[in-house]
């Protein structure tokens, strides 16, 4: 990952449809990077309800967790936080050392 602590994707689509997915970079330290985050929460559906799941460093649970549509929101170290609507797709999430990395794909398209 480059200096930046959030790294979005391109849209695979021509003419682009907001993002893909990006990259988030969660640490326990404040640094000086560009949206220095310390969690996200996904919405998960849990028995049919619907629910928060926040990530955070370390991460200790399974290493995928599929996301529903709904609100995706980024705290940072600051104060700062972002939002973000997702139509559902998968969190890959690990963890190194100082540092947990979650990568959020948007949902492959399910339709022809």
């Amino acid at each position: 990952m480059a200096d930046e602590g959030l790294t979005f994707h391109p849209s695979p689509y021509d003419p682009p449809l907001g993002y893909a997915g990006f990259d988030v970079e969660l640490g326990d330290d404040p640094s000086a990077r560009y949206f220095d985050a310390r969690r996200v929460s996904l919405p998960i559906e849990v028995d049919g309800v619907l629910k928060r799941q926040a990530v955070e460093h370390p991460w200790n649970q399974p290493p995928a967790l599929r996301f529903a549509a709904g609100r995706i929101r980024l705290d940072a170290h600051d104060g700062d936080h972002m939002e973000l609507f997702g139509f559902g797709g998968t969190a890959t999430i690990t963890t190194t050392g100082r540092a947990t990395r979650c990568r959020v794909a948007a949902a492959r398209r399910c339709y022809r």
